[in-house]
C-alpha cells in the first residue's frame, strides 16, 4: 500500500490500499472486485465515493456506458455469480442523503410502499400493448 504524511500540528499517517492517480476505471474495478465475493458470503459492503464537487466520485461510480464505473461493474458481476449459483435474490433500493434528509427515489412506484428495495418486482410493471 501507500502512506500519505499530512502535515500539520499533529502529523497524521493514512494507509491506503491502492492509489490511483488518475487510475482507469479497469484498475479501479479490479482492486475493488474481490467485494462481490464478500457479500456473496454474507458479508455487508460499501463502496464510498468521497471529494469535492468535480473531483470525479459520479464518474468513478457509474462512469459511462463505454467505461462503466465500479458500481456498475461490480452490479454486473453479482448478476453473473447469481446466473451461476441462483442460490440467493438480488433486491435493491435507491436512496438519496442530501442535507440530512433520505428520499426514497422509488417510492413512487406501486411495489415499493414498503419503502423497502425489489429489483425483481420491475418485470411485473411493464405492459406491452
Amino acid at each position: 500500500g501507500a502512506v500519505v504524511e499530512v502535515a500539520g500540528s499533529h502529523p497524521d499517517r493514512y494507509h491506503f490500499d491502492a492509489v490511483f492517480s488518475p487510475g482507469t476505471q479497469e484498475e479501479v474495478f479490479l482492486e475493488c472486485q474481490g467485494l462481490t465475493q464478500t457479500l456473496v458470503d454474507g458479508h455487508n459492503v460499501s463502496v464510498v465515493s468521497y471529494g469535492q464537487t468535480g473531483a470525479g466520485k459520479t464518474h468513478t461510480m457509474y462512469g459511462t456506458k463505454q467505461e462503466p464505473g465500479v458500481a456498475v461493474r461490480l452490479a454486473s458481476q453479482l448478476f453473473e455469480v447469481q446466473q451461476q449459483e441462483r442460490n440467493f435474490t438480488v433486491t435493491g433500493s435507491v436512496l438519496e442523503l442530501h442535507n440530512n434528509r433520505i428520499t426514497d427515489l422509488l417510492a413512487g412506484e406501486a411495489s415499493f410502499s414498503s419503502g423497502g428495495g425489489g429489483l425483481h418486482h420491475h418485470h411485473h410493471h411493464h405492459h406491452h400493448h
